[in-house]
């Protein structure tokens, strides 16, 4: 965990960076309450969130670890690849409080999936906060829950979804109730 008043930098070495591979045990990364997080050249894999939790790779909350709402993180990933995470809202990045800027990288192959409810952005769900996404790709990601899917690619709920020069393609929402198969804004 990225906690309350951190402030760091994961820079991967030469072009092909680092890997942060949590192995569909666990979230590859979690941050919280006013904590600042820069990934540079880093590729995230394979991070996991349970049936019904946010955030399968990378998770954003403005709640510290004590509970207590407080300063907005802010995260910021640049020049990095993310692939085959899920969780049921937010496959690869969720902002429940908070700022995520992605630059110049590739979200692919993740997904929200949910037994128990509703699965909302396959690759980034904004419950509220904002996520800003330049000059990158979103492909091959799902949203499917036979209780309503939204936003294959992209899910906006009481925040807000910047996305500039960025590519969205094979974007999927599927369900009893499917909305965005690309992006959903609510």
């Amino acid at each position: 965990n990225v906690s309350t008043g951190m402030n760091l930098t994961l820079e991967g070495e030469g072009n092909d960076g680092a890997t942060l591979d949590a192995g569909t045990a666990s979230r590859v990364l979690v941050v919280e309450g006013g904590a600042r997080l820069t990934l540079r050249r880093v590729h995230l894999a394979r991070g996991r969130a349970g049936d019904g939790a946010w955030g399968g790779c990378v998770a954003v909350s403005d709640v510290d670890s004590g509970g207590a709402r407080g300063l907005q993180p802010l995260v910021r990933i640049e020049d990095a690849t993310i692939s085959e995470c899920s969780a049921a809202r937010g496959g690869c990045v969720a902002v429940e409080g908070g700022l995520v800027e992605v630059w110049r990288s590739v979200v692919s192959r993740c997904s929200a999936s949910s037994q128990a409810g509703p699965a909302l952005g396959g690759g980034v769900y904004v419950g509220w906060g904002s996520v800003a996404v330049y000059d990158s790709d979103i492909s091959d990601c799902t949203a499917a829950s036979n209780a309503g899917a939204a936003g294959g690619s992209v899910f906006v709920g009481s925040g807000t979804a910047t996305l500039a020069n960025t590519t969205i393609v094979n974007a999927s929402a599927v369900g009893s109730t499917p909305c965005g198969g690309g992006v959903d804004v609510s």
